[in-house]
């Protein structure tokens, strides 16, 4: 379908991560460049889907590290030069955002702090005991605060 052949275009132009079309980067720090296997899967892995498209995800990521265990070092150097090249070009987009913060610190991306969410635990069988005869107790003696309660 053209859905594939547009993936492994994408997949197979130097250079290009994922999505093509999409034109701007989004504002913030630089990513992490990817190391010369990522390199190597990311290049190889479409074409391995297309010829076995049945095969489970971990098993095609199994041949995949076969097939790069079993790689010579002549073959494994174009993803190497890659990987520092693309290391290079990291390193040099990093300085220049940490440049352009120091000179527009208003520019800083912040995340908002999300409050943590308590994760609440299902009631066991001995808290809902617990609860009724609380209530229970607390009709029969109205006037009992809770120490006096805990201890009937």
């Amino acid at each position: 379908s053209w859905c594939v052949c547009v993936l492994v275009l994408l997949v197979l132009i130097p250079g290009s991560r994922g999505c093509a079309w999409s034109g701007s980067r989004q504002a913030g720090p630089p990513k992490k460049p990817l190391n010369a296997y990522m390199e190597f899967v990311q290049r190889r892995r479409p074409m391995l889907t297309i010829k076995y498209p049945d095969t489970k995800g971990t098993e095609i990521f199994r041949i995949l590290g076969e097939e790069w265990r079993g790689m010579p070092a002549r073959e494994k150097k174009e993803y190497v030069d890659r990987e520092k090249a693309n290391r290079l070009r990291y390193e040099r987009e990093r300085r220049q955002y940490e440049a352009m913060l120091a000179e527009h610190p208003e520019e800083r991306p912040t995340s908002p702090k999300q409050p943590k969410r308590e994760r609440k635990r299902r009631a066991s069988g001995y808290n809902l005991f617990i609860q009724e005869s609380w209530k229970d107790a607390k009709k029969e003696f109205p006037e009992a605060d809770n120490f006096e309660l805990m201890n009937l």
